[in-house]
């Protein structure tokens, strides 16, 4: 078997594709969030099946984008975001992570969605030698 030695940027940190990172999303927001993929392979599986019933559709292009948007709001929202802090109601409060919740704020922003879609696939974000050049490991 050959050993490569110059790889080490390409290799993935799996304890902080599991446990996450955080993104900020400035004044104070922020989400924490599970690489799509890789070590996380709830996601992996879970994404298969969420979209199984949508096979025909997909290869025929039929599939609504209102029903594409919901299905991936709810991949996202339990496979890959895992936690957040800063994000107010209308009054001042802080709203709770869950699952209805993220997948309102999705509703809310489909910008800070595709963030999340950006980031989580990022291997940038994961990688052994980034999260030591930030301290994280």
């Amino acid at each position: 078997m050959v050993t490569f030695s110059n790889i080490s940027d390409y290799v993935t940190d799996e304890n902080i594709e599991l446990t996450g990172i955080d993104l900020s999303f400035g004044k104070g927001r922020f989400i924490t969030i599970r690489r799509a993929g890789g070590a996380n392979t709830e996601f992996n599986v879970y994404s298969a099946q969420r979209l199984k019933q949508f096979k025909d559709a997909i290869q025929h292009d039929e599939l609504e984008d209102d029903e594409a948007k919901a299905a991936m709001f709810d991949i996202y929202a339990k496979k890959v975001v895992i936690g957040w802090r800063g994000w107010l109601d209308d009054k001042g409060k802080e709203i709770p992570f869950t699952v209805a919740n993220c997948v309102a704020l999705f509703n809310s922003s489909i910008e800070i969605y595709k963030t999340i879609y950006s980031e989580s696939q990022n291997l940038n974000n994961f990688r052994q030698e980034e999260v030591a050049s930030l301290g994280k490991e």
